[in-house]
This record gives structure tokens, C-alpha cells and sequence, in this order.
């Protein structure tokens, strides 16, 4: 089969969330994340960004330690804010009456309040920074 050349703009992925349940049960959940697909120069972009956060991250500790500075620094560049860019599409939320919820960046911040749902998420963003779900993906097709 011949190559198209042509930009992937999105990748859709599984995210399996483990739900705690009585008596140290998990339910386990399906999500199906589209994330706008990353190509190298965008990689380049963001790899660059974490790093210049953390080195500033790294600069106000010491200052921060020495008594130069009165408060604990904030990480400027977190999961949530890199999801909030990357996520196009969150599927299959449900309200209690099973109604879809549909995704907005509000509803990223009550995700991201749920430990079981901001871990597997951080997870996956990292292998979408770094182009492993890209390419497993990819692999499939």
C-alpha cells in the first residue's frame, strides 16, 4: 500500500480507570482520549518549555531554601495545564442517571481532583509528549 503523506492532526487512545470500591475492589472504567498528535517540532515545543519550568521551578527552590524567598515555588507548566492544551476529547463520562457528560477543560479540573483518574491521565500524557503512544498506535494500523 502506498504512503499518503499527510499530517495526523488527532490520536485517539483507551484509558482504563480503576475506581476504588468496597472492601479494597476497584471498578474498572473505559475513557477514550483524543489528543491533538504531536509531531517533532511540537514535541521539540513542549520538552523545551518543561524543561526552562523546571530549571525556574529548580531556581526559586534555592532561593526558597536560602530564605530568599518567603513561599514554596508553584510549578508554572503542570499535567493539568499540558492536557488542558493537548486533550481534544474526552469519551465516555457519565452522570449518575447515565446522561453523557461532555467534555470541557472545567470538567479536566474535576478529573484531575480524582487521584484514580489524574494518575493513568498524567501517564498517558507523558507517552503522548514523548511519542510512545504515537507510534503504538500507529503500529496498529
Amino acid at each position: 500500500m502506498a504512503f499518503i503523506v499527510k499530517p495526523i492532526e488527532t490520536l485517539k487512545l483507551p484509558l482504563i480507570i480503576h475506581v476504588p470500591a468496597e472492601l479494597g475492589k476497584f471498578e474498572k472504567h473505559d475513557l477514550v482520549v483524543t489528543w491533538k498528535y504531536l509531531d517533532e517540532d511540537a514535541r521539540k515545543t513542549i520538552t523545551d518549555e518543561l524543561n526552562a519550568s523546571r530549571r525556574e521551578y529548580n531556581t526559586q527552590m534555592k532561593a526558597f531554601g536560602a530564605g530568599e524567598r518567603d513561599e514554596p515555588p508553584q510549578i508554572d507548566l503542570n499535567d493539568k495545564k499540558l492536557c488542558a492544551r493537548l486533550i481534544v476529547n474526552i469519551e465516555g463520562m457519565l452522570t449518575p442517571d447515565n446522561e453523557e457528560i461532555p467534555y470541557t477543560t472545567d470538567m479536566l479540573d474535576q478529573l484531575f481532583k480524582m487521584n484514580y483518574v489524574a494518575k493513568p491521565l498524567g501517564e498517558q500524557l507523558l507517552s503522548i509528549i514523548n511519542g510512545v503512544a504515537a507510534i503504538k498506535e500507529l503500529e496498529k494500523n
